[in-house]
C-alpha cells in the first residue's frame, strides 16, 4: 500500500513495524537547501503568487531554475496606500514596474495565477536574518537586472 499524500516513493511499513506514519522513507536522502553565493545572476522562475489582501501587498515565489536543492526566494510587491507620502509610493510603484517589466507581466495584470511560469534573469542578495537564516532575495540598484526576460513583453495600462 502507498500513501499518496507524501512525493517520496513511500512504502507501507509491515504491521507492528514503527515507521513514521506507517511509511518507510530515505531519511539519509534528505539535503539541507542551499542558496545562491550574493552577487551571482540567475535564472528565476515564479512559482507562485500569495495575495495579502488588506495588508497591501503580494508575495511572490521564485524557484532558481535548474537548481533544485536551493531555497526558494520570497520577494513581497509593496501596493501603495492612501497615507503614503508622493515618494514612498513613488519607490513602491517603482519596484512593481521593475519587477513587471523583468518578468514580462503586463501592467495592469489582475489574475496573478497568469504570472506563474514566467522566468527573468536578475543578481541576488545572499542575507542572513536570526529568525529565518541564510536567504537569497532580488537585488535592487545599480546591477539589479542581468539579463532579459523570457516573459510576455505585451504592454496593458499602468498600475
Amino acid at each position: 500500500m502507498t500513501n499518496d499524500n507524501f512525493d517520496n516513493n513511500a512504502t507501507a511499513v509491515p504491521e507492528g513495524d514503527m515507521g513514521f506514519m506507517g511509511l518507510t522513507m530515505d531519511i539519509e536522502a534528505a539535503r539541507e537547501l542551499s542558496t545562491i553565493p550574493g552577487g551571482t545572476e540567475a535564472q528565476l522562475q515564479i512559482t507562485d503568487v500569495q495575495p495579502h489582501g488588506e495588508k497591501s501587498y503580494t508575495t511572490v515565489i521564485l524557484e532558481v531554475v535548474g537548481e533544485e536543492f536551493v531555497k526558494e526566494i520570497r520577494h513581497g510587491l509593496f501596493f501603495p496606500k492612501p497615507d503614503d507620502s508622493p515618494k514612498k509610493r513613488n519607490n513602491k510603484l517603482a519596484a512593481i514596474k521593475t519587477f513587471q517589466e523583468a518578468f514580462g507581466i503586463p501592467f495592469g495584470s489582475k489574475d496573478r495565477s497568469e504570472w506563474i511560469g514566467k522566468q527573468a534573469s536578475w543578481v541576488l542578495n545572499e542575507d542572513t536574518d536570526p529568525k529565518y537564516g541564510t536567504q537569497n532575495s532580488l537585488a535592487f540598484g545599480g546591477a539589479m537586472i542581468a539579463g532579459t526576460s523570457t516573459g510576455s513583453t505585451e504592454e496593458s495600462p499602468a498600475l
